[in-house]
């Protein structure tokens, strides 16, 4: 018991503390990313085994004063194996642990191949394009669009290109109306967006075309078009309509577009 009571007594000052409490916080965020996974009652499986066998060792060595070598031979390593045990144990979560931080900003914008919102967007385009699929998808910036929300089909779903092409299927209920993308987001479908009155638009453009260039002339938003008469995609912004050549060209003027307005608002916070 000795050894624990000194364990016990070199805990006390300001800098065990300190390093209790960063301890206590790293439990904290390890619990609450395993809550509500079947995780969670593997870890506390392994923390109450390896806290027993802890004591366990302590008790059996402070009393019998080092005198079962084999049996310390056989324990003592013991502890050592749960590290690799709780990595084989926790491998789904670990891997669920890396793709979230794979995809904060800071590292998608060191990996330029990763799915970004413009290269959703463009491979969501691209493939209704080949199909001639009319499409009209208006991305928020620093100006909402909440007016053009009412009578639509809020969705708060995750950006994806699948879902993006089954919204505008041709017969659906939400073909007609335009996707409303916020935060990296699809907030709202079957949305209706304000039509240009420019007389300089082309007749060939249709009323995709119109509204795409209306809703850019109010506000700072994106608007990306894909004509059903032509499979033709377009970009908006700022009132002008700008024909793409590719897929990889509409992802990425998207994404300049999109980093240019978070350096700006950046820096009129600053």
């Amino acid at each position: 018991m000795s050894h624990l009571v000194e364990l016990l007594r070199s805990l006390a000052g300001p800098g065990p503390l300190f390093e209790l409490l960063i301890l206590w916080a790293g439990c904290w965020f390890v619990l609450r990313f395993l809550r509500g996974s079947l995780g969670l009652g593997v870890l506390r499986g392994v923390l109450i085994a390896a806290f027993s066998l802890f004591l366990a060792v302590q008790l059996v060595f402070e009393r019998f004063e080092g005198a079962l070598p084999r049996l310390e031979l056989l324990m003592r390593p013991s502890l050592q194996i749960l590290i690799p045990s709780v990595v084989i144990l926790f491998q789904p979560e670990l891997r669920r642990a890396f793709t979230r931080l794979g995809e904060t900003q800071a590292f998608r914008r060191l990996a330029p191949g990763s799915a970004t919102l413009g290269r959703v967007i463009a491979e969501a385009a691209e493939r209704m394009s080949r199909r001639r699929v009319g499409a009209l998808v208006a991305i928020e910036r620093a100006t909402g669009l909440q007016n053009w929300m009412e009578g639509s089909v809020h969705l708060d779903a995750d950006l994806k290109a699948p879902l993006l092409e089954s919204i505008f299927q041709p017969g659906g209920p939400l073909h007609d109306g335009a996707v409303l993308v916020r935060n990296g987001r699809i907030a709202a479908a079957g949305c209706l967006l304000p039509l240009s009155e420019n007389p300089d638009i082309g007749a060939e453009y249709g009323t995709r075309h119109r509204a795409a260039v209306g809703v850019t002339e109010d506000t700072d938003a994106l608007a990306v078009v894909v004509s059903e008469e032509t499979g033709n995609i377009s970009l908006a912004a700022r009132g002008e309509l700008q024909r793409v050549k590719s897929a990889r060209e509409l992802a990425r003027l998207i994404d300049d577009a999109l980093a240019a307005g978070e350096m700006r608002a950046a820096g009129a916070a600053s």
